[in-house]
């Protein structure tokens, strides 16, 4: 169960308030805020321990691993073994952003990532990958990657790059970016 935590404080510095986000904190707040800005840092927390992430890898000790990560950084996790098994889960499940391995047998995730632009656009891509050949980073952007990053990768690059993506996201759209499962009321 997920339970936000926001610190307060009365006259927090900026490394006051990153060594609360270290430790576990959802949000940081002062006692000078507004109501209304208290109310939407509450709604925002709630809505940290209630996003979704797809992982896509034909590796399972990659999804392993990803899944623990992101776990321990309170997100829900979703891991499908192919590009097709990954459409099923965003046309049925309720997801905030897409992890997902370039090259994998059948479809690659190229083909995926295009997908999810095309038919779930608010939904943030984050492509990884070992590969240098076929699909540049480059490329990736231009098909609407929001990110992307190589193997060997840090956990810690992944999650930190997962919240930049979808804050991003969300800046841009009022409320979460989610499948059209969620906006359908799954």
């Amino acid at each position: 169960m997920f339970i936000p935590l926001i610190a307060l404080c009365r006259s927090c510095e900026s490394r006051d308030t990153f060594a609360a986000m270290q430790a576990g904190a959802t949000s940081a707040i002062t006692p000078s805020i507004s109501i209304d800005d208290f109310r939407d840092r509450v709604h925002q927390a709630i809505a940290v321990g209630s996003r979704t992430v797809l992982v896509v890898d034909d590796e399972v000790m990659i999804l392993d691993i990803l899944e623990q990560s992101l776990q321990r950084e309170r997100f829900g996790v979703i891991t499908a073994t192919s590009v097709d098994q990954a459409i099923q889960y965003l046309e049925s499940t309720r997801v905030h952003a897409v992890v997902s391995d370039m090259l994998m047998p059948g479809r690659n995730s190229f083909g995926l990532l295009v997908e999810v632009k095309e038919r779930f656009p608010h939904i943030p891509v984050i492509i990884i990958t070992g590969y240098s050949g076929r699909f540049s980073p480059k490329d990736c952007i231009a098909a609407g990657a929001d990110a992307y990053c190589t193997k060997p990768f840090k956990n810690a690059e992944i999650v930190r790059t997962l919240r930049a993506v979808l804050a991003r996201s969300e800046s841009r759209v009022s409320g979460s970016p989610v499948s059209p499962a969620l906006r359908s009321g799954s």
